[in-house]
């Protein structure tokens, strides 16, 4: 695999942690959601982050296959 690649899957990964730490002890309502500016700004730029590590490393290697963990069940 390729460095950057490695690097990129935890950026991802390290998003996905944060925006996880977010919601411990969050009630899990979309409208409490909705109405927390603050929050819902938070989990957006993390999603971005994730997006733009996905288009990079599918611009290293556009045949990544980016697929569920089993194990993450």
């Amino acid at each position: 695999m390729d460095d950057y690649i490695a690097v990129y899957i935890y950026d991802v990964k390290r998003a996905i942690e944060e925006v996880e730490s977010y919601f411990v002890g969050y009630p899990m309502r979309y409208d409490v959601f909705e109405k927390d500016y603050l929050r819902r700004s938070a989990v957006e730029r993390k999603v971005e982050i994730m997006g733009e590590a996905i288009n990079r490393i599918l611009k290293i290697q556009r045949d990544f296959s980016i697929a569920k963990c089993k194990s993450c069940d």
